[in-house]
């Protein structure tokens, strides 16, 4: 409850509170991997402690298929994950979640139960953990209400299904539901989409209150603007491969549409 307090009173409201914490110590990486489908092949990417990875590309280039591939929503062919230098299984909801990996789906309804409350939709990414005879304790949803109130949702009522709220206070719950959860490192694919500019700046306020805590999150966007302003590193896609690696900051949407149309060298 204190680390909320604290978040709210340093909340910043400008549109891209970012802030420059990325440290060496390497978090996260996929090492070549390639689905079944062949929507992605020999993807590498590096996430370390408190950075933001963005992953961006035209319509169809595979950003979406990162997320799935490694969620297993696509069959994966190959490839490696590390997580904190030890190798982990993917290719299962069940085994990112154990290994502390959230997935923000493009789809909030890929990442919400919409006829279930508030409380129960935080609490769904450690139900195996405070699960007892199929009843949730009463005690451990009270644990969710300090997340809900901080996430400015305090007009939510606890006991309401999800699908009575707009889509910026659904894709809040969500953010909600990884941090209880204590996530290590969170997917997210395109957070802003169809999301009023309020709400786009709290999900940007989470992200940044994610990383201060030394989390890592792989931000799969088609927003140039969002990319650039929140990102410390951004990789362009094209057909399936990773093909420029930029210092986000750095970068212009010029050489972002230069790089994601495929041409320029490859990254090796």
């Amino acid at each position: 409850e204190k680390l909320f307090d604290q978040w709210i009173e340093g909340r910043v409201l400008q549109r891209y509170p970012k802030v420059n914490l990325a440290k060496e110590e390497v978090l996260f990486e996929i090492r070549n991997l390639t689905s079944e489908s062949g929507s992605i092949e020999d993807i590498n990417i590096t996430v370390r402690k408190g950075e933001i990875v963005g992953v961006t590309g035209l319509y169809g280039a595979g950003k979406t298929s990162i997320g799935n591939t490694l969620y297993g929503l696509e069959h994966y062919k190959s490839g490696e994950v590390f997580l904190n230098g030890e190798t982990i299984q993917i290719g299962s909801s069940e085994e990112c979640i154990k290994n502390g990996i959230g997935y923000i789906h493009e789809n909030i309804k890929g990442s919400l139960v919409q006829n279930q409350s508030v409380s129960d939709n935080i609490i769904l990414a450690n139900l195996k953990k405070f699960k007892s005879q199929f009843q949730l304790n009463k005690a451990i949803k009270e644990k969710t209400y300090p997340y809900i109130e901080s996430l400015n949702l305090k007009k939510i009522r606890n006991y309401q299904s999800v699908s009575s709220y707009s889509v910026g206070s659904q894709q809040k719950i969500v953010f909600a539901k990884w941090l209880f959860a204590d996530s290590h490192l969170v997917i997210i694919d395109e957070p802003t989409k169809n999301v009023d500019v309020i709400s786009k700046i709290e999900l940007y306020n989470l992200m940044t209150h994610m990383v201060k805590k030394g989390k890592g999150i792989l931000l799969l966007s088609s927003d140039v603007d969002e990319l650039i302003g929140m990102c410390d590193t951004l990789l362009i896609m094209y057909e399936g491969k990773i093909v420029k690696k930029l210092v986000a900051k750095n970068t212009t949407h010029k050489e972002i549409l230069y790089y994601s149309m495929g041409k320029g060298n490859v990254t090796k």
